[in-house]
């Protein structure tokens, strides 16, 4: 091969490397880019709330990005209004990823929220325009979101409870479903496939240990800023109706009630001859004269 051409040749080779190069870390930047874009941003934090990006802990309008996992400690949360303003809270001892962003300008177009422990609230921005745009995926279950206000709840072995508090939502696992449509219902899914419908929040087949213990998000929301609580006056109400309908039903015709007639006293029957009079001397001397005329 003449000196000229190999040189020409070196050249090309050096060029399409650098260029493969360039191309590899524009990609790569361009990824690094995407996975960084901010999704929404906090609006309240207490204590010990982390972003994965940079491993940081979060402060009052720090941006959250795209597949950034958000993990609040004991005795804190974290409030995220996210670009379309519906809104995430992310409870104590909880982790919730933000995953699968599909984003046009502050339009969210889809997004999977990924709660893999703890509690965890969302609250739909009430436009009415983002029925089907979120779904929230748990390890035992994917519930769909249609315009809504709701808690989850995934405790040990996922074992997953969910408050619906407004609008309607779905919880499926496997090819099981269950639909929930009334305020206060609560879905469990305690195993792959075993989708039930439980008593309701505040229901009196729940302690309020017991309820307390389960729905932590649900009391004490004073912690949480106005636009963050969810109302339960729908569940008091519920449960004042089912503590009537369970009262037990006295004279259900209205029957008037029994006269109570007094039957005569039986006489006494006659004592017993001891043979002692008790020294009555019989001095009774049959005065009355028998006056019934």
């Amino acid at each position: 091969m003449r000196f000229g051409a190999k040189s020409r040749l070196d050249r090309f080779y050096r060029y399409a490397t650098t260029m493969t190069a360039l191309g590899a870390v524009m990609i790569s930047m361009s990824l690094t880019a995407r996975a960084q874009e901010s999704v929404g941003k906090t609006n309240k934090v207490r204590n010990d709330v982390f972003g994965s990006v940079k491993h940081r802990q979060l402060s009052v309008a720090d941006p959250v990005y795209r597949s950034e996992k958000i993990s609040a400690g004991a005795d804190s949360f974290g409030e995220l209004i996210l670009l379309d303003n519906s809104k995430v809270l992310v409870g104590e001892n909880s982790v919730v990823s933000l995953d699968n962003f599909v984003v046009s300008g502050s339009d969210i177009k889809s997004a999977t929220l990924n709660v893999t422990k703890g509690a965890f609230r969302f609250i739909s921005n009430g436009s009415g325009n983002d029925s089907g745009v979120y779904k929230i995926k748990t390890p035992l279950s994917s519930i769909g979101v249609r315009g809504t206000l709701f808690d989850v709840y995934v405790g040990i072995g996922g074992l997953l409870r969910v408050v619906l508090l407004d609008g309607s939502i779905d919880v499926c696992s496997g090819g099981v479903c269950k639909f929930a449509r009334r305020r206060c219902d609560v879905i469990e899914v305690a195993s792959p496939n075993d989708v039930q419908e439980v008593p309701f929040f505040r229901s009196a087949r729940r302690t309020p240990s017991e309820a307390r213990n389960s729905f932590g998000l649900l009391f004490g929301q004073q912690r949480f800023s106005p636009e963050f609580r969810a109302p339960t006056i729908a569940c008091n109400q519920r449960a004042a109706i089912e503590a009537t309908q369970n009262r037990p039903v006295v004279n259900p015709n209205n029957d008037p009630a029994p006269v109570s007639i007094d039957a005569p006293t039986p006489p006494s029957p006659p004592a017993a001859d001891d043979g002692d009079d008790g020294g009555y001397d019989g001095g009774y001397d049959g005065g009355y004269d028998g006056g019934y005329g």
